[in-house]
């Protein structure tokens, strides 16, 4: 009996790719739900757009491990496993009353996720054995899980989310049969000797983002949120970053470029303090002491705010790493996402963003505060139907799908 099941299963396998059908594992972190849409969690929004463009293509299916407060039940074709109730981190989403954490607080949040974390790594290597899949894709940067997993590597494609530490570029050059890919391709300028990584620029779902062809004081929309139709009223424009609060993303350099070219700012977004209140420190001493009439800090932006803020702005601000050099963006969601609404970029030229932004075209890349400055007084001349057009042609979870489809079929076609 035994022996007729194991050839019914290596016949259904043998079916399936014959049908170029997939049964493709996704290991996700497990800090934020999947999607996150009511606040933070940029990377959580990838991985939900890509998951969801293969579900719509109905040819594979999706074993997806994350926290079970994750939101796939409308997926078709993806199973959620996981062992965590909650995501450690759930409350980083939305991080209300942020300003009144203590540092006992968050030491003692991120001791009982370390813990949960511990479970869930061992959760994932105890229920991997017991399916039948074809190829694994870790959007996961944790060494000690890829390490467990190395009776997989020949499955694996690891797509590395966060930078390239020592650590990672050691342990990559130490497992060259490891395959893994980076979201831009600042990480193989930067690490050519890396011959077992490859680029897949990453890219959101452009259907969700409206464009708009003109900004705020020229457009004949009506805005939703209150601000937005007193300005209009007014017939003034103003800039937007939309980002995580803190020091490497840069809303101190923000401010300051609205300062200088008399536009009003606006900032939505909260710190996530995970091990210190770094962030929450920052806000309190870079941001708060300058908040006004013309700098306004919104808060958390919902979907809609967020799409609203963006749609009609005359420009969002990008300064990741400007002000902390150690931190490179690594993909940008957020630019793109204003790229798709029609609205150019002013991004710092480092990490992901001159990768993200052709300058000049849907933006301007900048290297130091005065080209910014005069980067915002250019914005005019930027075609926001262009901005739109780069967006659709370069940054399109379609597009994205399909390159990593074309890796797995690789990988399935080498056993």
């Amino acid at each position: 009996m035994c022996l007729i099941i194991t050839h019914q299963k290596l016949y259904l396998k043998c079916l399936i790719r014959l049908l170029n059908k997939m049964r493709i594992v996704i290991i996700c972190r497990p800090d934020i739900p999947i999607p996150p849409l009511a606040g933070y969690g940029g990377l959580q929004r990838n991985i939900y757009d890509f998951i969801q463009e293969i579900d719509q293509r109905s040819d594979h299916h999706i074993f997806l491990f994350a926290p079970l407060d994750s939101n796939v039940s409308q997926l078709k074709s993806v199973t959620l496993f996981g062992n965590l109730a909650k995501a450690i981190w759930a409350d980083l989403v939305t991080n209300k009353d942020f300003e009144s954490k203590t540092e006992t607080d968050i030491v003692s949040q991120a001791k009982q996720a370390s813990e949960q974390e511990r479970t869930y790594m061992e959760y994932i290597l105890r229920t991997l054995p017991s399916l039948d899949f074809d190829v694994i894709l870790i959007a996961y940067d944790n060494m000690y899980l890829v390490d467990k997993l190395g009776q997989y590597y020949e499955k694996i494609i690891w797509s590395i989310r966060d930078d390239i530490s020592s650590e990672k570029k050691e342990f990559l050059l130490a497992h060259p049969k490891l395959r893994a890919t980076a979201m831009s391709g600042y990480v193989l300028q930067n690490h050519p000797e890396l011959k077992n990584i490859m680029t897949i620029t990453w890219g959101i779902n452009l259907n969700k983002f409206s464009f708009s062809k003109d900004c705020l004081s020229r457009t004949s929309e009506i805005p939703t949120i209150p601000l937005l139709q007193k300005w209009q009223r007014q017939g003034r424009d103003y800039l937007v970053m939309i980002a995580g609060i803190g020091a490497h993303k840069g809303q101190a350099t923000a401010i300051k470029i609205s300062e200088a070219v008399n536009i009003p700012l606006i900032i939505a977004g909260t710190p996530q303090d995970h091990l210190t209140l770094k962030k929450t420190t920052y806000f309190k001493e870079q941001i708060n002491p300058y908040i006004s009439d013309d700098v306004v800090y919104l808060g958390n932006a919902d979907e809609n705010q967020k799409m609203e803020l963006f749609r009609f702005a005359k420009g969002s601000l990008a300064p990741s790493g400007f002000e902390f050099s150690l931190f490179h963006e690594p993909f940008g969601r957020a630019i793109v996402e204003s790229l798709a609404c029609g609205t150019p970029v002013i991004g710092y030229n480092y990490g992901s963003i001159p990768y993200i932004i052709k300058g000049g075209y849907a933006g301007f890349l900048f290297n130091s505060l005065g080209e910014a400055i005069s980067a915002a007084k250019q914005l005019g001349s930027i075609a926001r139907k262009e901005v739109r057009k780069w967006a659709e042609d370069n940054l399109s979870i379609g597009r994205v799908a399909d390159e990593y489809l074309t890796c797995f079929n690789k990988l399935i076609s080498k056993d």
